[in-house]
């Protein structure tokens, strides 16, 4: 009779220590969630900012050969080396023009070996001129024009070797003085 009085007073205490079983593992199981989401948060590492270099505006300086009476513009960051019969631009040691010049009745001081390139007329300051596109002579980014051509009433004659990249100002820039 005392155990009949008892039993529902148990299976109730029963009931609430399951139901407060599952609810703790439930609690549980968001704080397990919580943790990985915090220990992700916590453990990585942040990464670096990338700062992208600014540059100035770029300054240019003019070159002159005299002896040719040539002049002509380039970029302050090239390194130039101006001969009194020719030029030698470069920019972090590989060339980006090479210029020299002779008097017409005189052979070539500079005996040049070309590499096989393809012939292609060139158009300098509105003149077309007899060339030839060669690759990876001077920059192994782009390809370059070589051209041979007299100038003050034939009394000069000039070559020069230079990168695509640079030939538009150099023909801009360029001055027979």
């Amino acid at each position: 009779m005392f155990v009949k009085r008892y039993i529902p007073i148990l299976f109730l205490s029963f009931l609430a220590s399951v139901a407060i079983f599952l609810v703790g593992i439930n609690y549980g199981s968001q704080v397990e969630k919580a943790n990985k989401i915090f220990k992700v948060i916590l453990n990585s590492t942040p990464q670096p900012t990338r700062v992208i270099p600014t540059r100035g505006p770029i300054t240019y300086s003019h070159g002159l050969i005299k002896e040719c009476n040539i002049s002509f513009l380039y970029p302050d960051e090239m390194s130039v080396k101006i001969t009194s019969s020719s030029a030698e631009l470069t920019q972090e040691t590989k060339p980006i023009m090479k210029l020299w010049c002779w008097n017409s009745g005189s052979s070539d001081p500079n005996k040049l070996q070309l590499p096989a390139g393809q012939e292609k007329e060139i158009i300098f300051q509105n003149n077309k001129i007899n060339g030839m596109q060669i690759e990876d002579k001077i920059s192994s980014q782009s390809s370059n024009l070589y051209f041979s051509t007299s100038y003050l009433n034939n009394t000069k004659r000039m070559k020069v070797i230079v990168s695509t990249d640079f030939f538009p100002l150099l023909e801009t820039s360029f001055k027979v003085e």
